[in-house]
């Protein structure tokens, strides 16, 4: 079967995300979708079409009825309990990566992704001699298993940031010459409207606060590139995609981080904040290292500070927690 026949359901309960997804496949030849916003919808669509969708593209979380779940319920309903499921998430992490295996998922992508990481592993869910479990090779941890290893914890943040995102958003971002704010000083970004996302990263033996600066302007037009639909301004309805878009970001360095430094850094759930003038500085020891990247579009900037502290950046004026 070629993919302008395959039938495919795409599962995710935001909106924007489905359409997202759908044009990936759609780049590749595919032109017959089916939609579901969480997995109990999936599970009676997929029963009411026992045998017409070909492939089902899932979420993991979602409400209701998550994508594991989904998975799970259809491999025991026999009209099912054959068709290939493809997770594809912003969750990294191997025990997320492990629990599809267990349910019984065929393929795991990433968020970010372009089309031909899609096509790549389309080709291996449609293998039937290969099943995910013997295809997923964790990661080896280096040598190195410092933070105060810094150039490699800097040359880790330029290269994560480029994957997670300059290849979704078609063009070529240039990093610019790192410097840092020592104890006691604050940032403060040009513009006067901001959107931050914030994360604490942590293991039995380091830790670290990243946070990714936008202008308001400048995200808008990464997510516009990113999604291909125009967001001339930020409403309730695309909060949720500002929230996905960045932590998608954060997931990606986190994972990049783990893989360069050796260790097994896990997260808080990233903070997202929106502001008029958000200022962030370091009240300890630790200085505060700002890495910024240069686009055609508009630069933005990460901020990286190292120790037990976690740094969130607060507003002169009003501060808003999407």
């Amino acid at each position: 079967m070629n993919s302008s026949e395959m039938k495919i359901l795409i599962v995710d309960d935001m909106l924007t995300m489905r359409k997202y997804v759908l044009k990936k496949f759609e780049q590749l030849g595919f032109s017959h979708f089916f939609e579901a916003e969480n997995g109990k919808v999936a599970l009676e669509l997929l029963s009411e079409k026992a045998g017409e969708i070909d492939l089902v593209a899932t979420d993991i979380n979602m409400p209701e009825m998550t994508g594991i779940e989904l998975i799970q319920k259809a491999r025991q309903i026999n009209s099912i309990r054959n068709t290939p499921f493809l997770v594809i998430s912003s969750d990294r992490e191997q025990k997320s990566q492990q629990n599809a295996i267990n349910a019984g998922a065929n393929g795991y992508l990433c968020k970010p992704f372009d089309e031909n990481s899609l096509n790549e592993e389309l080709g291996n869910v449609f293998d039937k001699k290969t099943t995910l479990g013997n295809r997923i090779v964790f990661n080896k941890k280096p040598e190195i298993t410092t933070l105060s290893h810094l150039d490699a914890l800097f040359n880790s943040i330029s290269d994560s940031i480029n994957k997670a995102i300059s290849s979704q958003c078609s063009m070529k971002l240039k990093p610019g010459v790192f410097y840092k704010k020592a104890f006691g000083e604050t940032w403060i970004p040009r513009g006067h409207c901001q959107i931050v996302s914030n994360a604490y990263l942590a293991d039995e033996n380091q830790q670290c606060s990243l946070t990714l600066y936008f202008d308001k302007k400048v995200f808008l037009k990464f997510a516009s590139m990113m999604f291909e639909e125009d967001f001339p301004e930020i409403i309730d309805d695309i909060k949720d995609l500002i929230a996905e878009w960045l932590n998608i970001a954060l997931g990606s360095l986190k994972h990049e981080l783990n893989d360069v430094m050796g260790c097994n850094f896990t997260s808080t759930i990233p903070i997202i904040v929106m502001g008029n003038q958000l200022v962030t500085g370091s009240t300890k020891e630790n200085p505060l290292f700002i890495f910024p990247f240069n686009s055609d579009i508009g630069d933005f900037h990460l901020l990286v500070n190292l120790g037990e502290e976690r740094i969130i950046p607060w507003d002169n004026a009003t501060m808003e927690m999407l």
